[in-house]
């Protein structure tokens, strides 16, 4: 039988390895031993967490486009193709349109009861058509401060021939237009061509000043402001040339011209025809003789 002091021995000496394990050195470790542990896990851990949020926010999305070909998209679409060609068509015509007539404006009495009556049927086309004539017009102009009138009504008129293919082109000229004569400064200001309603006219015709100045310059409106122009230009500036005494020298100078060639025609068909009376002439032009059959020398 074992005695009551062995055991009780033993039992402390256990006792005492036990709380030498739990002692504060011992906790110690277990907190060293634990830290390094989290250490460990902590990058794992936060690569987990980083792909679960990146994987959170991301939507997955997808594109699909479908093409729906019932009865009445099938309609409203070709309505939509009809009205589009109209459109063009419409545009294309009014650009090849020629310019209707200038406005019937009451001329100035004043004026033109001075032109003399042979002059009075004169217009800018008449001009237009004689280059040398609207050289001296230009000038005149030009000497008057007036010759931005027919210089715009020349650049629209360049404008508007210029084919539509060449787009480019049309789009510099009328950018040059709009900057250089549908500005305050000339069209729309003080000393403007066309009155206060016809300016009011036009800007509703263009679409209110942020089209006119952005958009490019339609049919419509470039023919409306060169009908307004032609007008002022020969109500108000070609009865004052035709009146001038340098125009009146040329169209009398002219008329003598004609006069003179025709009297030298009608002068040497008279000597021509005498000529041909004479038997003696006629025999001494080989090129009659050969007419009348005879070869020279014989």
């Amino acid at each position: 039988m074992p005695s009551t002091a062995g055991v009780i021995c033993s039992n402390t000496t256990s006792s005492s390895t036990k709380m030498d394990w739990v002692s504060p050195t011992g906790l110690g470790a277990v907190d060293w031993v634990e830290e390094h542990t989290l250490t460990l896990l902590l990058e794992p851990w936060t690569l987990l967490t980083t792909r679960d949020t990146d994987t959170f926010h991301k939507v997955a999305v997808r594109e699909e486009t479908r093409q729906v070909e019932s009865e009445p998209y099938g309609e409203l679409k070709t309505l939509y193709e009809e009205a589009v060609h109209r459109l063009v068509q419409h545009d294309v015509a009014q650009a090849c349109r020629p310019p209707p007539p200038p406005l019937e404006v009451a001329r100035s009495p004043a004026m033109w009861s001075a032109v003399p009556e042979r002059y009075r049927g004169y217009r800018l086309g008449s001009l237009l058509g004689h280059r040398t004539e609207l050289q001296h017009f230009t000038s005149f102009l030009q000497d008057n401060t007036a010759s931005i009138h027919l210089a715009c009504w020349q650049d629209i008129e360049n404008y508007r021939r210029i084919p539509h293919k060449d787009k480019a082109q049309r789009e510099d000229k009328s950018r040059l237009i709009k900057d250089k004569y549908l500005n305050r400064k000339y069209f729309f200001g003080p000393d403007s061509p066309a009155t206060r309603q016809q300016q009011e006219e036009v800007m509703c015709l263009a679409g209110g000043w942020g089209r006119l100045l952005h958009d490019r310059l339609c049919a419509p409106v470039l023919v409306d402001i060169q009908s307004i122009i032609r007008n002022h230009i020969e109500t108000r500036w070609l009865p004052v040339f035709l009146t001038t005494p340098e125009f009146n020298e040329r169209q009398q100078q002219r008329v003598r011209q004609v006069k003179g060639t025709w009297m030298t025609s009608a002068g040497e068909i008279l000597a021509l025809r005498r000529a041909l009376l004479n038997p003696r002439h006629v025999s001494s032009v080989p090129a009659l003789r050969l007419a009348e059959g005879r070869l020279p020398g014989e």
